[in-house]
């Protein structure tokens, strides 16, 4: 399947590039290419919802546009706010340094999941975590934000 180009204007005047990553009839995911790189969104329909008979091949268009849009919104906040992320990052590793004086393994796994989870901001899901850390431990080794082009 060719990858189909994705553009719009948002509405701070910036143009958004992306493609289709991958379209079935009932799953689309999109991948931004300018401003940011390196991120996905995807919404796929499992259900009652399939009983409808526009699936997202017919409806690629809107759908994919919609996807990048709310991908674009999610990384400039996300941009915006790196530098309150790094420090929370940094707490949540002080956290994570403390569970190693409790000897329950049960207990430090049930602490580890929810700190680690609730340091995770508003619209990065599950499945953005381990990028969204990942970009987080990467900015503080190198300075550089690895989602923009070139690296700025």
């Amino acid at each position: 399947m060719e990858k189909k180009q994705i553009e719009f204007v948002a509405t701070d005047g910036v143009v958004v590039k992306g493609r289709i990553a991958n379209l079935q009839e009932w799953f689309i995911e999109v991948e931004i290419l300018e401003p940011y790189v390196g991120w996905t969104e995807h919404l796929s329909c499992n259900g009652p919802g399939r009983m409808n008979p526009s699936n997202f091949i017919s409806r690629s268009e809107d759908l994919s546009v919609t996807l990048l849009s709310n991908l674009y919104y999610k990384m400039k906040n996300f941009d915006e706010s790196l530098p309150f992320q790094v420090e929370r990052y940094k707490l949540l590793l002080e956290e994570k340094e403390a569970l190693k004086y409790i000897y329950d393994y049960y207990i430090i796994y049930s602490i580890d999941s929810k700190i680690s989870d609730s340091y995770l901001p508003l619209g990065i899901t599950f499945l953005d975590k381990e990028k969204f850390l990942k970009t987080i431990e990467d900015f503080i080794a190198t300075g550089k934000k690895t989602y923009i082009p070139l690296y700025s």
